[in-house]
């Protein structure tokens, strides 16, 4: 035998005492590393379920046809162009505003919940989702906004 400081570690594990120690951290690493998993899948559940609840929640609501007012006088395929020129008329800094009431011009309350409805939510240049309504009064001044009311029989809103 040597003579010295031997490795106090390779003493206690050749113990048995030493070795139950031994079993007895890997059965706790295994526990945590479980736990750890149980925690991680719980955490992918909370945050799936919030992703569709937000997908539910932040869905763009349709307008539907008032029957108070008359129907539509556009179809759905005139009201997509409108819609699509709506959004190229406010994309940006500043809007066309005589592009605006051109395409807002003759419809009724109806009509303009069909552009409504075509123009859907969009993207504007500061990346905030909005639909038609909320675009015109982003993009127009309180003038403007009071001559496309009047336009539309008070159908922004």
């Amino acid at each position: 035998m040597k003579n010295g400081l031997s490795n106090p570690a390779l003493l206690a594990l050749s113990t048995p005492q030493g070795q139950q120690a031994l079993a007895n951290v890997s059965k706790v690493q295994s526990k945590a590393i479980d736990l750890g998993f149980s925690i991680l899948k719980i955490g992918l559940l909370c945050l799936g379920g919030y992703l569709v609840y937000r997908k539910i929640t932040n869905a763009f609501k349709k307008r539907g046809q008032n029957n108070q007012y008359q129907p539509a006088n556009i179809s759905v395929g005139l009201a997509k162009i409108r819609a699509e020129n709506l959004y190229k008329a406010m994309f940006g800094v500043a809007n066309d505003f005589n592009a605006i009431m051109q395409n807002l011009s003759g419809l009724n309350y109806n009509g303009y919940n069909r552009v409504f409805n075509e123009f859907g939510e969009r993207r504007g240049a500061d990346f905030k989702k909005q639909n038609l309504t909320e675009w015109l009064y982003d993009q127009c001044s309180a003038t403007q906004l009071a001559q496309l009311k009047f336009m539309t029989n008070n159908a922004i809103t």
